[in-house]
């Protein structure tokens, strides 16, 4: 049973154990059990993060699971599983949407600064941490809970669809020039269709909770709520997440003491204010965050969590029909860096995220396209780390502008001034969510780092002989691709085609005969991650030149070079350059191929 738990089996647990719930049929309950998989689940009863390199979306609802059985049984080790879970998912692996993974894959903790560029933040992944969120809540009631799910909520969720033809999107990337993955109406219907209709059917939940003799407010969406307790009726109006009011109005069929708690969000500061009646509550002083990168992607629950989070004002009162509450939430500026490089950074305004705009979205991608087409995205130079010594407002509420402090690396020239507004806003166009803020000196290092990558490239254009981009179909069909016939994967990786496989498949380059030749080939290792797969081999004209030798030193694409012995090519015009799987192997993605004259 472990072994067939090794895939993407969903949320049978948590299914299993509603049912057990809904009948009482203890059945039930035991087969939830058999669908725990241990090898996951037992290192996080233990507090160990086991969570890198594992692919997000098939861990989640195992947890799911895990929440709902504890809440029908009581079970310690269930509830400690899924705690610790999503403390190390939010405040170690997520990014400033509340999004996390890198093509749908955890890296190490706190390793962020190179995995926000590409096909990062799935939709599932996020969709599947509000369903925790929210079941985790109303287990243990904590802000932490709220204050993620308000960051994921009024970012990446709706960020997720296009408000022209409500597509919606399997990726919402937060890299520098990204765009949304929005899926084809005609052609698409990926599990992120699936959880991103449900999503937008689900903006209700989680705004308020009942429990006892206590209403909750976690959440500033306007809605109206009924109650068992006092059959009362709270309704709340609010300016957010564009203005900072909000009040709640109470309707009841006769007076009725209960407690109504209120979030007081972290992250509004000692500006937060609220009066019942017009009569203000005072409030403590708020603790200043001593770590704002923490701080600033969630508060957190238990030991694992060292920056503040949200609370709660409890008005307890007898309350009445017309009764009001009014709130103040100023929002605030500030720098959200990455854990482990500060010169890699968001910025944000109260919860709100802010997207960059890098001008029109790019065409859909062509299918033959050798590359999604990049174009330039400006770098942060500034000696201060203050935001508003370089981002002012703009306009309406939410809307910014990044000012005298944009540069263009490729060119070192000055870039034009660029424009903020919220994420959830942003739409139909390409964007930065984060920045490279550098200060003069780590700029000039960046522009030599630059110059020497553009000249290797140039050096290795001048000596290729042959080229063939993997997975582009006029390419390959150029350089004459075989494979074997039940084997023909492709993909695409930050904008690139790729071809991987579990069989072979090969290429013809040309050669020159008496000049000594190598391959040079581009793979890809997942930033913070060593490469998963292999081992296979390389062969010209059926001899090995290989195997694939994976750098585990390198982050994103690298070229390897595997020098041809000049027997295989003497006398010859173009060889047979083949990716043979070595037993129970896979060919991890090849991305191009050259013969190069050494």
């Amino acid at each position: 049973m472990q072994k067939m738990l090794l895939t993407e089996f969903g949320g049978m647990n948590e299914i299993l154990a509603d049912l057990y719930a809904d009948t009482g049929d203890v059945r039930w309950l035991t087969l939830s059990k058999r669908f725990e998989h241990h090898a996951f689940t037992q290192p996080l009863k233990r507090h160990q993060d086991n969570l890198s390199g594992k692919h997000g979306n098939c861990q989640i609802p195992k947890l799911l699971g895990s929440a709902a059985r504890y809440g029908y049984t009581g079970e310690m080790d269930d509830i400690v599983a899924a705690t610790f879970f999503w403390d190390r998912v939010v405040r170690h692996h997520s990014y400033a949407s509340g999004g996390h993974g890198l093509n749908e894959y955890w890296g190490p903790p706190d390793v962020l600064s190179t995995r926000v560029d590409g096909r990062a933040a799935e939709t599932c992944n996020v969709y599947n941490m509000l369903k925790l969120s929210r079941r985790l809540f109303s287990l243990r009631p904590d802000a932490a809970y709220a204050d993620f799910h308000e960051r994921a909520l009024f970012n990446h969720i709706l960020a997720s669809i296009d408000p022209n033809d409500a597509r919606t999107s399997y990726m919402v990337p937060v890299g520098r020039g990204e765009q949304q993955e929005y899926q084809n109406m005609q052609r698409d219907f990926t599990c992120c269709v699936g959880s991103g209709m449900e999503s937008h059917a689900l903006h209700g939940l989680g705004v308020w909770y009942e429990s006892r003799d206590t209403i909750w407010l976690n959440l500033f969406v306007p809605s109206t709520a009924e109650f068992t307790l006092g059959k009362a009726k709270l309704a709340l109006e609010t300016s957010f997440p564009d203005g900072d009011s909000a009040t709640v109005t109470v309707t009841l069929p006769a007076p009725k003491a209960f407690t109504l708690a209120v979030r007081r969000p972290f992250w509004a500061g000692d500006g937060f204010t609220i009066a019942v009646n017009g009569t203000p509550i005072p409030q403590p002083k708020f603790e200043t965050l001593s770590d704002p990168v923490a701080g600033g992607r969630a508060g957190g629950i238990g030991n694992e969590s060292t920056a503040p989070s949200s609370s709660y004002v409890n008005v307890t009162r007898t309350w009445k029909s017309g009764d009001t509450v009014s709130l103040v939430m100023p929002k605030a500026l500030h720098l959200e860096p990455t854990p482990d490089d500060p010169r890699v950074t968001a910025i944000v305004w109260g919860p709100l995220a802010l997207a960059g705009d890098m001008g029109p979205r790019l065409a859909d991608i062509d299918e033959n396209a050798q590359t999604t087409p990049r174009t330039p995205v400006p770098m942060l130079v500034s000696t201060s780390r203050t935001v508003t010594d370089f981002v002012e407002p703009a306009g309406s509420a939410g809307d910014f502008r990044i000012r005298r402090v944009a540069r263009l690396p490729e060119s070192n020239a000055v870039a034009p001034d660029i424009a903020l507004a919220p994420f959830h806003r942003t739409h139909r166009k390409r964007y930065s969510l984060y920045f490279d803020l550098l200060t003069p000196a780590q700029y000039d290092e960046k522009l030599a780092l630059l110059a020497a990558a553009r000249d290797a490239e140039s050096r290795i254009e001048r000596a290729t002989l042959g080229k063939v981009v993997a997975g582009n179909t006029d390419s390959e069909k150029a350089a004459n691709y075989r494979s074997d016939p039940a084997d023909r994967p492709v993909g695409r990786n930050e904008g690139r085609t790729q071809r991987n496989g579990l069989g072979w498949f090969s290429y013809d380059l040309p050669v020159e005969g008496d000049t000594q030749m190598a391959l040079v080939i581009t793979h890809f290792v997942e930033p913070g991650l060593p490469p998963q797969l292999g081992p296979f081999d390389i062969l010209v004209d059926g001899t090995s030149v290989g195997p694939h030798a994976p750098n585990y030193s390198a982050s994103g694409f690298y070229k390897a070079t595997y020098p041809i012995p000049q027997q295989l090519t003497q006398g010859k015009g173009v060889v047979t350059v083949r990716f043979q799987v070595v037993g129970s192997g896979r060919i991890a993605p090849v991305f191009e191929v050259r013969t190069v004259r050494r």
